[in-house]
């Protein structure tokens, strides 16, 4: 909340009171229910969070995946994660990793029944890819009025990998809130997202974007 005027530093929510990017990444690393994937020491560790006070049972799914979409390998397990705890279900050797270029580490999870967000690792950074360029599709999947603010739940798609994959809103309404924004999807997935508006949403006042696109 420290931007006295607009300008870009350290601070999450501009001086508009508007979401920046680092928001919504901060916003997912403190779920509570959070798949991890950290390496350190020249080791690869898949661990998962649990900060709620109840113990949780989780179904996981795990791999390398190249950009384009073809996964590598892939492993499964299931745990009992138990409340107030982190729990490290797999480790391996970085040396052990053959990765390619933009090939990337995953974790898929579903925690009681519930799907969860997929977590993705560059290992060696991804400032030097050469990203796709993804065809991103998005629609309207619900609406519905709650009081005085209106909630419209969107899907998102992408047929390659899209770099924070972004919506925007373009119409008059001021007081729009995304759940989630500036998130990567892999090739062939999809990510549903619900905005927070005083007024009903329109699909054509939605624009979206990703990391090879001009700011809108």
């Amino acid at each position: 909340y420290n931007d006295c005027w607009p300008t870009s530093n350290w601070s999450i929510i501009d001086y508009y009171r508007n979401p920046k990017p680092a928001y919504y990444a901060a916003k997912r690393a403190c779920a509570p229910l959070l798949p991890i994937i950290f390496e350190r020491s020249g080791r690869v560790e898949f661990l998962f969070s649990n900060h709620t006070m109840e113990d949780v049972e989780v179904e996981f799914v795990y791999g390398q995946e190249t950009l384009q979409g073809t996964n590598v390998w892939h492993r499964k397990s299931k745990h009992t994660i138990q409340a107030n705890s982190s729990f490290i279900f797999d480790c391996m050797h970085r040396k052990a990793l053959n990765i390619s270029k933009g090939d990337f580490l995953y974790i898929d999870a579903v925690a009681n029944r519930k799907k969860l967000q997929r977590v993705i690792y560059f290992t060696d950074g991804w400032k030097d890819i050469d990203w796709p360029l993804p065809k991103i599709k998005i629609e309207i999947i619900g609406q519905r009025l709650t009081g005085s603010e209106w909630q419209t739940k969107l899907k998102v798609k992408t047929d390659a990998f899209a770099r924070m994959c972004h919506i925007v809103y373009t119409g008059k309404d001021k007081d729009v809130f995304f759940s989630d924004n500036y998130f990567d999807l892999s090739s062939g997935s999809e990510h549903e997202i619900y905005v927070s508006s005083s007024q009903k949403i329109d699909l054509k006042d939605l624009r979206v974007g990703h990391f090879l696109t001009e700011p809108v």
